[in-house]
């Protein structure tokens, strides 16, 4: 009889833990098709952002935290640590650039990732 009980417990626990996930359904070559055009459309669009968008935050953060935002109080707001977050700019702003570069890898690959599915039916 115990036997009977564990296999009718796990079997019910199998069940309502199955229940709980969501059908998964292929996608459509259309949807595909869509999907590698917004990732070949970001592919080329990242080293843009990287460098009109993300170096320039990146400058704005850095040279905030040297002038205003320093852990010491007395420190704040020197005229060393203005030339010290300008220093920083260039870094930053390469770091920027580098970053919507590996951005713009990343989506060739999801592009091709999608444009390989439609043939070899996902």
């Amino acid at each position: 009889m115990r036997a009977k009980e564990k296999i009718i417990i796990y079997t019910l626990v199998i069940m309502v833990s199955l229940s709980y996930f969501q059908n998964a359904y292929a996608l459509s070559a259309r949807h595909h098709l869509i999907n590698t055009g917004k990732n070949l459309i970001k592919m080329v669009v990242s080293p843009f952002k990287g460098i009109l968008v993300t170096g320039p935050k990146n400058i704005k953060k850095a040279y905030r935290y040297e002038v205003y935002e320093r852990e010491e109080i007395e420190k704040r707001g020197k005229f060393r640590y203005k030339l010290f977050g300008i220093w920083r700019a260039p870094g930053e702003e390469i770091k920027g650039t580098v970053s919507g570069v590996v951005d713009t890898v990343k989506y060739a690959g999801e592009a091709i990732k999608e444009f390989t599915s439609i043939f070899f039916s996902d």
